[in-house]
């Protein structure tokens, strides 16, 4: 079967379109770049016909369209959605929208192998885009950390624990490479011991293709009318007497600490019958503390009743190492619950959770994920993710019932037993007030 697909790139300075035409195991791309800075609009549609017309083909030969959907310029990421759309609208064909800081890391994945690619874009204002990849050797990069706006100074914290989350139940060092037009702009706290990088790498509509290729293959493509760009940063100006206070860039982008120290019992400290309704009587019945070593073998004990995988002891002792929220819940003593976030700059990723067999069904489950929902509200967030395998129909209907929505597919995620590996479901959830 014969795919051609026309790729759009504007989210920076710099606007490129491409043209994939494969036919068979045969791919070639072709791309027309502008330097131009200005005039996206103008130049993109030129690029497109020019492409087309060096291979004798017309619009009407598109299978598909691939277009960066960002973070980037404002302007920039509308241009390539609106484009991609009247195309896709205008051919009757469908798209695909790919981050450029995904397109980042790919451009750099043949000298990346077995490395944690972390791609930095250069945000204005003091701060970065930033996105977190580890390459496996298999088809699609893992993605560690989703696109999120980080300020300038806490890169390096940044890198350091997504270091330690890419080396999670490893014995060898994980090598790190840093790619994107921030690694040049922040080069002052980027100066990082032990990490390489690429400084001069920007998003391009060529490696987009290429990666829209593999979801052609896949059948990820989607209607036209469903595209929309990807904007990270919600406030993007500062009133005078708030920048007076020092601030600037998004108030997001400084993640703050949940209090209580390790085996505190704590408690909500904002309006819980009203935001969540099941958090006061579970805090009623059950006693909540941060998880500390101590607790390790009975989080262990229950891990291992309830996945075929189950993370190992040092496993948690890292995470708690580095930081990363951890809860236990308790009765009479006992501890019968657990679970483990990772608080990013833009959002909270609920790594796990998990209640003993005896006590599911007594809204302890429920109880658990509405307090970890709570602290993330606390630490100046308002969106957490997590994955789960397709087979655990019972998880899934959990999260469906407690508002998260599947917003897409990791491929062969997880391990399955004999070098089988299982896709994971990536479930969202808004927690507004």
């Amino acid at each position: 079967m014969n795919v051609n697909l026309i790729s759009i790139e504007s989210s920076a300075n710099r606007s490129s379109a491409a043209l994939l035409r494969a036919q068979g195991a045969r791919v070639v791309v072709a791309q027309s770049v502008s330097d131009a800075g200005q005039g996206h609009a103008e130049q993109l549609l030129p690029m497109i016909d020019g492409l087309l017309a060096q291979t004798g083909l017309s619009r009407h030969d598109l299978s598909g369209v691939v277009f960066g959907q960002g973070p980037g310029g404002f302007t920039g990421l509308r241009i390539a959605c609106g484009m991609a759309q009247g195309l896709g609208l205008g051919l009757d064909i469908p798209v695909f929208p790919v981050s450029s800081l995904l397109a980042v890391a790919e451009h750099v994945r043949p000298v990346a192998q077995g490395a944690l690619v972390v791609s930095i874009i250069d945000a204005r204002m003091k701060e970065a885009f930033v996105a977190a990849y580890r390459e496996t050797g298999a088809t699609e990069l893992e993605c560690l950390q989703p696109p999120c706006l980080v300020a300038a100074d806490q890169l390096p914290t940044l890198i350091g624990q997504l270091k330690d989350r890419a080396a999670s139940g490893r014995t060898d060092a994980v090598p790190v490479v840093l790619a994107g037009s921030g690694v040049r702009e922040f080069a002052g706290p980027l100066a990082l011991p032990g990490v390489s990088s690429a400084s001069d790498i920007e998003p391009d509509a060529g490696t987009m293709a290429l990666v829209g290729l593999r979801a052609w293959h896949d059948g990820r493509f989607i209607l036209a009318d469903q595209a929309a760009p990807l904007y990270v940063r919600d406030k993007v100006a500062f009133t005078a007497s708030e920048r007076a206070q020092g601030q600037g860039g998004n108030p997001k982008a400084v993640p703050l600490a949940v209090e209580g120290q390790a085996g505190e019992a704590v408690s909500a400290s904002h309006d819980t019958d009203r935001l969540w309704p099941s958090l006061a009587p579970f805090l009623a019945r059950y006693t909540v503390a941060r998880m500390s070593s101590e607790d390790i073998d009975s989080v262990v004990d229950i891990e291992r009743k309830l996945q075929s995988h189950p993370w190992t002891a040092g496993n948690f002792r890292d995470s708690l190492a580095a930081g990363y929220p951890a809860w236990v819940v308790r009765a009479d003593g006992e501890i019968i619950a657990f679970s483990l976030q990772l608080f990013a700059p833009d959002v909270s990723h609920l790594l796990l959770i998990g209640v003993l067999p005896k006590w599911q069904g007594k809204g302890v489950g429920a109880g658990l994920l509405a307090w970890g929902e709570s602290c993330l509200r606390d630490s100046g967030l308002d969106m957490q993710m997590l994955e789960v395998r397709p087979s655990n129909e019972r998880a899934i209907a959990f999260y469906r019932k407690h508002g998260y929505a599947q917003i897409g597919v990791r491929k062969g995620y997880y391990p399955a037993g004999r070098g089988q590996s299982e896709d994971a479901w990536i479930f969202q959830k808004a927690v507004v007030s």
